[in-house]
């Protein structure tokens, strides 16, 4: 059985680029990104939830069709 971890849910998408090989990183994008408090050159930063591989949480839906193949 896959574990329900953000590794296998369909709304997590991982970050090409790694600081730490032993743990990925990438984004939940169950929900449309939020308004974070710091600001750029051009105006202020929207973002998705930043999650390590391993999190979980209870709105888990395992990859399947279109969805686990999506990338931006």
């Amino acid at each position: 059985m896959t574990p329900n971890t953000c590794e296998h849910c369909r709304w997590w998408h991982e970050w090409p680029q790694q600081p730490n090989p032993k743990r990925r990183f990438g984004e939940c994008r169950h929900s449309r990104p939020v308004l974070a408090s710091m600001t750029n050159g051009s105006g202020v930063v929207s973002k998705w939830p930043s999650t390590g591989h391993q999190d979980w949480c209870g709105d888990f839906m395992p990859r399947t069709g279109a969805a686990a193949n999506f990338s931006p």
